[in-house]
């Protein structure tokens, strides 16, 4: 049997050392596609409600970046990594700016 680095198991990247680095970045940057894809329609239409804006994001954008991170361990710094790139995503649908000095 050759020894790897790491591979992929049921959709998800193992590495050798049991660190799953790659895997949170692939997640984050899987939620940020989806974010694109419904920014320019919904998230940025003033007229939608903040109410809708939650539920699309909650059923579109968070299921995307989470999937097949529910058999990994995060360690403290990628479960940061992770809320960072959420609260982002939620202050602009917000239109809060880091300059308001609102408090997550």
């Amino acid at each position: 049997v050759e020894k790897v680095e790491e591979f992929r198991y049921l959709g998800s990247t193992v590495q050798s050392n049991g660190e799953c680095f790659r895997e949170v970045k692939k997640r984050v940057q899987a939620g940020w596609s989806g974010w694109r894809r419904v920014i320019t329609g919904v998230i940025c239409d003033r007229r939608v409600s903040v109410r809708v804006k939650g539920k699309v994001y909650m059923t579109v954008v968070r299921p995307e970046m989470l999937y097949g991170l529910e058999t990994v361990v995060l360690c403290k710094r990628q479960e940061v990594e992770l809320e960072v790139a959420e609260l982002k995503m939620l202050r602009f649908s917000l239109g809060v700016k880091t300059m308001d000095k609102i408090r997550n």
